[in-house]
């Protein structure tokens, strides 16, 4: 969601105000005990002006209860995206804490589904997938079919992980992340205009927002890569 804001002003979104609870690696698991115990250990990104501005050491219920969303998402730790076990009592337990403590009782809640490493990722957990790219995305697709698409307590699937597979068939390969597992630029824009075609239910060709470095040759496949993925996101 990192051009998130961008792309929604551009858009023609006057009043947009997102936020990011962020704990690096941070695990379904994780998430739920952090909010059983009300530990103060995550990064609260808060973005209402164009600029990300971090706030550190809050609990996950002080990002929940911050303002009253309109949407809250939900994601679980990327190495772990595609083991369908952990996808649990976790899982329901955090959506249900949620749902209890959002100020706004018409708040929906949103799945992000997240994407396969690189091939030559050198991320512990890519063992997990027999250090397989095809096979992580296929375990991730999966384990959304099998525990988010028919769970009624979401309103949207998010597809990032497939608009990156997406454009890894294409001429843009694998030159989508940073570190074989953080998104680049040009996979985080995609993934933004992902978030907003979805959450927004807006076409993305009126987007003339572009992050410096990325080509019109770039763009194209990018946009064509995100429709695919909105209307096919779990092929």
């Amino acid at each position: 969601m990192f051009y998130l804001y961008d792309i929604a002003k551009n858009g023609g979104y006057k009043d947009v105000v997102l936020g990011n609870l962020f704990i690096g690696g941070c695990s379904l698991r994780t998430h739920i005990n952090n909010a059983r115990t009300g530990r103060e250990n995550y990064i609260y990104f808060k973005n209402n002006a164009g600029e990300w501005v971090p706030h550190k050491n809050k609990p996950l219920l002080y990002g929940i209860q911050d303002e009253d969303w309109d949407i809250i998402t939900l994601q679980q730790y990327s190495g772990h995206s595609g083991v369908v076990d952990t996808y649990n009592q976790d899982l329901d337990d955090l959506i249900a804490y949620v749902n209890k403590n959002k100020t706004n009782p018409q708040a929906r809640l949103a799945w992000h589904m997240t994407w396969a490493y690189e091939t030559t990722s050198d991320h512990p957990d890519f063992a997990i997938y027999n250090r397989n790219q095809k096979n992580m995305y296929n375990c991730i697709v999966n384990a959304v079919k099998s525990r988010i698409a028919d769970n009624q307590a979401f309103s949207f699937i998010i597809p990032a992980g497939t608009a990156i597979q997406t454009l890894r068939a294409s001429f843009i390969g694998e030159n989508l992340t940073r570190d074989g597992y953080h998104l680049n630029n040009l996979g985080r824009y995609a993934a933004a205009l992902c978030w907003y075609s979805v959450l927004l239910d807006k076409n993305i060709d009126k987007i003339s927002f572009v992050p410096e470095g990325i080509s019109l040759k770039q763009l194209e496949i990018v946009k064509r890569a995100v429709e695919m993925a909105v209307n096919y996101p779990l092929p």
